[in-house]
This record gives C-alpha cells, sequence and structure tokens, in this order.
C-alpha cells in the first residue's frame, strides 16, 4: 500500500497543484468581481485576459517546448539548458516591459482607462508569466512537491491580502493589482532557488535560444490560432446574440473549470513522461493508451453528473434567469468527449515533434470558425454556437489522428480498442 501511494504520489501532487491554481483563481475572481463592481471588474478581467494570452504564447515557445527536451539531455545538458533558457525568459520579459513602457508614453491612448493601474498590471503580468515558467520547469523536472509550494505561497498570500481588503472595503482596481503583483515574489524566489539556473552565461542562452528557435515556430504560430479558433465563436455569440446568450455560454464553461483542473494536470504529468518513452515504440504507444483509458476514466463520472444535474449546477450558479439555457450544459458535455478524447492526441503529436501539423490542425478551425461563424450563429442562435465549438474540436483531433496514423506514431486501432 505505501509502495503504490509512492508511485501515485507524483500523480496527486500534479493534480492538487492544478486544483490550488484553479480554485484560488476562482476565489480570486469572486472576491474581486464583489469587491470592485461591474466596470472595474471589466478591466480587471481585461488585464487577465492579456496575461492569458501571453501565457499561452510562453507555453508555446517557451516551457511547452522544454517540457518535452529536456529529457533528451544528459544531466549536464540539462542544467545549462535550464540555465539558458530562464535567462532568455528574462531577458523577453525585459524587452515586453520596454515595448509596454514605450506605448506607455508614447501612444497614451492605447491605455486609456488604465493609466493608474498599467504599473501594477506590468509588474504583476511579469511576475505571473515568470511563476509560471518555474512552475512548468519544476514539473518537468520531476520536482512535484516544489512547483505546488511555488503555487501555494503566491495563492494563500494573494486570497489573504485581497480577503482582508475586501473585508475592510479597501479593495480598488489599483489596490488588487498591486496585491495581486506583489504577491507573486516570494514564489518566484523560491521558485528560483529550487531550479538553480547558476550563473548567467551568453553560451548557455544561445543553446536554449537556438534549440527553442527550431522547435518553436510551429507552436507559437499554433498558439495564435488556437487562442483564435477557441475564442471565435464564444465572441461572435456576445457580438451577434447579445449579452445574455454570451453570460449563459461564459456560465456554462466555467462551470466545466472543474474538468479544465484534470485535463491540464494529466497533461503536465504525462508530456514529460511521454517524453522519456518517445525513442521506444510499443512502451510510447501503450503509455498513450493508458493515457487515453485513466483519462476517460477520471472524466466519464464528472460528464455524466454534469449530465444528470446540468440544470441545478447552473441554477445555483447564476439563479432563475439562466433556466432556460441548460441545453448549453449538454452542448459542452459534447464538447468534452472530444476534447478528453484528444488529449493523448495532442500529447503525441508534441512529443513527436510534429508541430507543423499541431499549427495545421488549428488553422484548419480556424479557417471553420471564420466560413460558417456567421450562418451556423444566424441560423441556430446560441445552439449553432455549441454546434461550432463541437466542430471545430472535431476537425483538430480528427486531422492530427490521421497524421499520427500516417507517421505510424498511434494507429486507429488504439483509439478504438476501447
Amino acid at each position: 500500500m505505501i509502495k503504490r501511494f509512492h508511485t501515485h504520489l507524483p500523480k496527486i501532487l500534479v493534480l492538487g497543484d492544478q486544483a490550488v491554481v484553479s480554485a484560488s483563481a476562482f476565489l480570486t475572481n469572486i472576491i474581486v468581481a464583489r469587491a470592485l463592481g461591474i466596470n472595474s471588474y471589466g478591466q480587471f478581467s481585461a488585464i487577465v485576459l492579456i496575461q492569458l494570452f501571453l501565457m499561452s504564447l510562453q507555453q508555446a515557445g517557451s516551457s511547452g517546448i522544454y517540457q518535452v527536451m529536456l529529457a533528451r539531455f544528459d544531466a549536464v545538458t540539462q542544467q545549462r539548458y535550464t540555465g539558458g533558457l530562464f535567462y532568455l525568459q528574462l531577458a523577453i520579459y525585459t524587452s515586453l516591459s520596454l515595448i509596454a513602457l514605450l506605448l506607455f508614453w508614447l501612444l497614451p491612448a492605447a491605455v486609456r482607462g488604465y493609466e493608474q493601474v498599467f504599473f501594477a498590471a506590468l509588474w504583476g503580468t511579469g511576475l505571473y508569466l515568470l511563476q509560471d515558467f518555474l512552475r512548468k520547469v519544476l514539473l518537468t523536472q520531476r520536482k512535484e512537491a516544489k512547483a505546488l509550494g511555488v503555487d501555494v505561497i503566491t495563492n494563500f498570500l494573494q486570497l489573504s491580502v485581497l480577503a482582508y481588503l475586501a473585508w475592510n472595503g479597501r479593495l480598488t482596481l489599483t489596490l488588487t493589482c498591486w496585491a495581486i503583483s506583489l504577491t507573486f515574489l516570494p514564489s518566484v524566489i523560491a521558485g528560483i532557488v529550487w531550479i538553480r539556473p547558476g550563473r548567467l552565461s551568453l553560451s548557455n542562452i544561445r543553446f536554449a535560444l537556438d534549440l527553442h528557435k527550431k522547435h518553436s515556430g510551429w507552436m507559437l504560430l499554433s498558439a495564435l490560432l488556437q487562442w483564435f479558433a477557441g475564442n471565435f465563436f464564444v465572441v461572435a455569440a456576445g457580438w451577434w446574440l447579445g449579452a445574455a446568450a454570451l453570460g449563459a455560454l461564459r456560465l456554462s464553461q466555467y462551470i466545466f473549470g472543474l474538468l479544465n483542473v484534470l485535463l491540464q494536470a494529466v497533461e503536465n504529468y504525462a508530456l514529460p513522461a511521454a517524453s522519456r518513452l518517445c525513442d521506444d515504440g510499443s512502451a510510447f504507444r501503450g503509455f498513450i493508451k493508458r493515457v487515453l483509458l485513466k483519462s476517460f476514466m477520471a472524466m466519464a463520472p464528472v460528464l455524466l453528473l454534469v449530465t444528470v444535474f446540468a440544470k441545478q449546477l447552473l441554477l445555483l450558479s447564476g439563479g432563475p434567469s439562466y433556466a432556460g439555457y441548460v441545453y448549453v450544459m449538454y452542448g459542452l458535455v459534447a464538447n468534452y468527449v472530444i476534447i478528453v478524447s484528444g488529449l493523448p492526441i495532442r500529447i503525441a503529436l508534441r512529443v513527436k515533434l510534429l508541430n507543423q501539423h499541431y499549427f495545421i490542425g488549428y488553422l484548419i478551425a480556424t479557417a471553420f470558425s471564420l466560413l460558417t461563424a456567421r450562418w451556423l450563429i444566424g441560423t441556430w442562435a446560441l445552439t449553432g454556437v455549441l454546434t461550432g465549438l463541437f466542430v471545430t474540436q472535431l476537425l483538430v483531433v480528427s486531422y492530427w489522428l490521421i497524421i499520427l496514423n500516417r507517421k505510424k506514431v498511434i494507429t486507429w486501432k488504439l483509439f478504438t480498442s476501447y
């Protein structure tokens, strides 16, 4: 029993880490939304969206590549790679900050309405990105407990400070941004100590830069298209159907937050593990098959519960005004069946460095969204949005599976054997 616990401990820690991140984000948004009011909370949400967009680019061009490349090197090269990438990240954050400052001074209209929170948001965005990078590095290095520690430190401090300020009626948008920004500092310091980047070395930076230039191009373009493909129908719903439809869709998506926790935890654990097996075809295919099976075993009960209690969950979260939108929950359940099915396919594609096809998958999805959104939404309203989201996911996953089958990485039989 003890041996089995130690065997599963890394998975438990990864899942716990993702749960801490998601639960803290949920509580933070509840506290901030209630304390600031709708207008200031809207500004806060805009800042968060920018941060999430930049994080998706960072995952594509930096930490995501690190997750699949580190296991391919010996211990000495791994340390060199980690240190070089760390200092390369600092250079990128510095460059982005300088660009933002130039916009602030030369094009003040670009930040109109955000003048009071600009520096807090800028500082917080840099630390947020650095903390996420450190967390991904620790997970890849199989230091799951320390990755969890990084997130616990930040989120405990963040929630404590925000709750105190809100309780005393002192929470403003500016104070919110500064509180969140400054509470990243302790965990960032701890993360730097734990990854041990070593001294600044230009040769190490050049090594990391050359490696990521080779593999990041398609991934960065894919991240841009993935963001656009995943959000176009949602944005179009608000534009063409109005605020009520958009609110119902976003609230329903938010209820599925638990599934996102599980999916992200599986990917964070499985990606480095699959990378270590990439040269052993049989072991790699067996691992991908187990990821598929275990993902469905974990997700199926949650999807079933959401389906059965869809109305109760929606009413509990949003109130009686959402009673007519229960079908949105059913549509998202179908969407998540495709997402869960596609997780091991996505992992296999990334580990085998088929980044060009990763990009093409999202290019197909984006083209479909642009060509059909107006007709789908105009014909079937919110049902058209749900149909678009479902077909978009199905197109991406189907194309990736075709490519992996042609490359003989995995076969159709692997995904139909259960």
